[in-house]
Formats: structure tokens, sequence, C-alpha cells
């Protein structure tokens, strides 16, 4: 597999329960360094273990696939902020940038030739969602919210929630960014309109894209388009020892005009 042009952005979606048998997942756990394997031991819950050793070999064996190497070769560096990156690219196979998302049964993986934050969620939203929002949120974003018929409110707040994260995720700067320093507006179909002081798309090289691949699975994509391309959303679900499944999945919303 060559690496993404740079007209896409390739995301691989991968349900745990589908990586089940014990074959399998001794496989999967063959891939993992030691440090990795020592800190699987470590997870209580043996759902959350399944879903580590997963969703590890998946970062492993796709991102060994564009780099052409062994996946157990691969070495992970940490930002500032816990933005994980790869170690010593070689100089044939720079530019590459990915970003990991996982809840419930769901992890996704996006990969591009260009700056990417993901984040996925396919749990029910908490019933505390809106202390959350009225906390964390911008006033527009709160209002917003507010207006909504009741039982639209848990969805709009995923919808922000999913696009706030990819946003701080692009820019490696986690918590360290304020949720109520930027915000985004739905209120027109098909569209997200993206705001940060005060000022629309806030002089922002970045673009944003909703998906809804699955029942129950939202994600949301930000990525860097300063090089005034429009980059392809392109989406598979993730097999670790077959072919990966092309999924049929355009954007329900973005923030991008496409050609």
């Amino acid at each position: 597999m060559t690496a993404p042009s740079a007209e896409e952005v390739k995301i691989w979606i991968a349900y745990h329960d589908r990586v089940s048998s014990p074959e399998g997942l001794a496989h999967c756990r063959d891939l993992l360094s030691e440090e990795e394997r020592s800190r699987e031991e470590g997870i209580r819950l043996p759902s959350d273990r399944h879903a580590y050793v997963v969703t590890r070999a998946m970062q492993r064996l796709l991102l060994s696939r564009y780099l052409a190497t062994d996946p157990r070769d691969l070495r992970f560096v940490k930002g500032a902020f816990g933005r994980p990156a790869l170690r010593d690219i070689p100089a044939e196979h720079g530019g590459i940038d990915f970003n990991l998302s996982h809840d419930g049964n769901v992890t996704v993986l996006g990969v591009a030739r260009r700056v990417i934050g993901i984040d996925v969620t396919a749990s029910e939203c908490r019933s505390s969602f809106l202390d959350v929002a009225r906390r964390f949120f911008t006033c527009s974003e709160v209002e917003a919210l507010e207006a909504l018929p009741a039982d639209a409110r848990a969805d709009y707040f995923l919808q922000l929630w999913t696009l706030k994260e990819a946003y701080v995720k692009a820019l490696g700067g986690g918590l360290s960014i304020p949720f109520n320093s930027f915000g985004f507006s739905l209120e027109e179909p098909e569209t997200i309109a993206f705001f940060r002081n005060g000022e629309k798309n806030g002089g922002s090289p970045l673009s944003f894209w909703q998906l809804r691949p699955a029942a129950g699975v939202l994600l949301a994509v930000c990525a860097n388009t300063d090089d005034a391309s429009v980059p392809a959303i392109v989406v598979y679900e993730f097999q670790p020892f077959a072919e990966d499944l092309p999924i049929a999945c355009q954007p329900v919303r973005t923030s991008v005009s496409y050609p």
C-alpha cells in the first residue's frame, strides 16, 4: 500500500467485537511492543484490554503498510500535550500524519499527507450534557443547543463535542486549548461554520467534516487545507489480517465546498 496522496484523507474504522477469535487476538498482541504489552496487563477490565490490543495492533498494521516496514519496528513519541507521532520516519515518507480516536466498541484511525485531527463517539450521550455545554461551550453554542427541542439536543451536543475534539487534536494542544475559545454553528444544512476570536474561520487554514459511517457512530475530521486543495474522505472497515472493506460514506456536513 502506498502512502495517501495529498488529495485524500483515509479513515479506518475497527469494531472491537469483530476481532474476537483467540487466534486473531494473539496475532494482534504479537505486534505490540514490550511496553504496550505491559500496559495491557495493567488494564483491569477484559473489554478494555481487548479494545487496547485491537487499537494498538490497528495503528501498527496500518502505519507499517505506508512506511513499508515491519509493524513491530515502529516507534512512537508523544508531544507536549500527549499527541502521538511516529519517530524516525524515512525522508521519502515525510509529511504523513495520523490521528486516533476510540469510544465504546469503535476505534478510528485517520492518515493523511496533511495535519489531521479525528474524533469518534459511539456511546449514548450522558444525561449531564447540558451542564457540560454550559461550562465548556461558547455562549452562542449553548444558546443554539437550548433552543432545540429536547429530543434533538443530545445529538447536537455530540456533533459540537466531536468537532471540538477533532480541532484541538489537529492543533496538538489538548486541554490547553479551552473549548470556549472557539466555536461551531450548525444552523445551515450540511454545513459547518467555524468561529474563533469572533471571526468566521478565525483566519484558520483548517477544514471540517462530519460523517455517520454506521448507526450510532458519529465521526468528526479536521484537516489542514492551507494548500487550497480539498481532500476526499475515504473510509474503510479495518480487517487485521484480511483485505480492508471499503465503506460508502459521504460527509453529512462539511465546512468546505467541493468543486
